[in-house]
This record gives C-alpha cells, sequence and structure tokens, in this order.
C-alpha cells in the first residue's frame, strides 16, 4: 500500500466510523469552504475594481479568524 493509499484508507474509516450527524457537519462545511474559497478565486480572477490581492488576502484571513474557513 502506498503512502497515498494509505492516507485514503485511514480518511474512509475515519468517515465510516461517524456519527450521521458528524458527516453532515463535516459536509456541511466542506462545501461552506469550497463556497468561500471560490467566491474569493473568482474576485481575484476577474478583477473586482479596488478589491487586490491584499484585500483577498486579508478577508481569507478574517474567513478562518471567525471560522467561516478552515487554515
Amino acid at each position: 500500500m502506498t503512502a497515498e493509499e494509505k492516507t485514503v484508507h485511514e480518511f474512509a474509516v475515519k468517515i465510516r466510523k461517524m456519527t450521521d450527524r458528524q458527516i453532515y457537519d463535516f459536509v456541511k462545511e466542506s462545501n461552506a469552504n469550497s463556497d468561500i474559497l471560490e467566491l474569493l478565486s473568482m474576485i481575484e480572477k476577474k478583477g473586482v475594481k479596488g478589491v487586490g490581492i491584499t484585500t483577498i488576502q486579508k478577508i481569507k484571513d478574517f474567513a478562518v479568524q471567525e471560522g467561516f474557513l478552515n487554515e
């Protein structure tokens, strides 16, 4: 078993041992993180006037600090 296969297996076992509520919370949090990162990525790529890399990083830092986003 490769290191990557072992990591995937351990993660899958962890998920299988979760309660329904834990799985729900995990998926909900994962989706929220994805949505926030996607929004910030779109802002960065499309070039919103007045919002540069520094502002985007400040928003990411704030989102992590306030618990909206995992590090």
